[in-house]
C-alpha cells in the first residue's frame, strides 16, 4: 500500500477476508473473518460485504484482487435458488469424500455466488488485476478459489460425473 501512495494512487477501499481477524492496514480497508473449510454465517456476511464493495466500484477504478485457496469457503454464499445450509452440506460432503480439490471446486463453483467468473461479471470496471495463489503447481485459474474471475468451461454433465464417481448422491438443481 505504501507503493500506491508513492505512485500517487489512492486506496479508495477494500476488503480482506481471512480465517482470523487483525488490524486493517488503512482505514479504508475492512477486515473480515469467513468460515473455513465449510462456509457459514461469517462467510455469507463476507460475501454480502463484498457485494456492497463491488457496487461502489466505478468503471474507471483499478481493482486488485488476491485470490487464494480457501476463497470458496471464506466468501461462501449460494447462488439464487440454493439455500445456505445446502451449500454448506455440499462442501462438507465433497471434503469428506476425499475428492481432489480441483474436482471439489469444479462442483462447488457452480453453486457459489462468487464462483465461476461471477465476480468478474459483477465488476464492471475496465481494469481488474487478479493475483492468484495456488498450492498446486500449474493450477488452472478457473479452479483457484472456485474461479471468481475465470469463466466456467465445464458442462453440467462433467459436474454430475464428478459427483457420481465420488459416489455422492445429492439432488443437483
Amino acid at each position: 500500500l505504501s507503493h500506491c501512495a508513492a505512485a500517487g494512487l489512492t486506496v479508495a477501499g477494500g476488503i480482506v477476508i481471512g480465517t482470523a481477524g487483525g488490524p486493517a492496514p488503512t482505514p479504508t480497508i475492512e477486515m473480515l473473518v469467513g468460515d473455513h473449510p465449510v462456509p457459514g454465517m461469517r462467510s455469507e456476511h463476507a460475501a454480502e460485504r463484498l457485494a456492497a464493495l463491488v457496487e461502489r466500484i466505478g468503471k474507471q477504478d483499478i481493482v486488485l484482487l488476491l485470490i487464494s485457496g480457501g476463497t470458496s469457503s471464506l466468501v461462501g454464499a449460494p447462488i439464487d435458488g440454493v439455500r445456505s445450509e445446502d451449500l454448506a452440506a455440499l462442501h462438507s460432503v465433497l471434503l469428506g469424500a476425499g475428492v481432489p480439490i480441483t474436482r471439489i471446486n469444479a462442483v462447488r463453483k457452480r453453486f457459489a455466488r462468487w464462483g465461476a467468473g461471477r465476480l468478474a461479471v459483477a465488476l464492471e470496471c475496465e481494469r481488474v488485476i487478479p493475483i492468484l495463489l495456488a498450492d498446486v503447481p500449474n493450477e488452472d485459474p478457473a479452479m483457484i478459489g472456485s474461479g471468481p474471475v475465470s469463466p466456467d468451461a465445464l458442462e453440467a454433465r462433467h459436474v454430475e460425473r464428478i459427483l457420481r464417481d465420488a459416489s455422492i448422491a445429492v439432488q443437483v438443481p
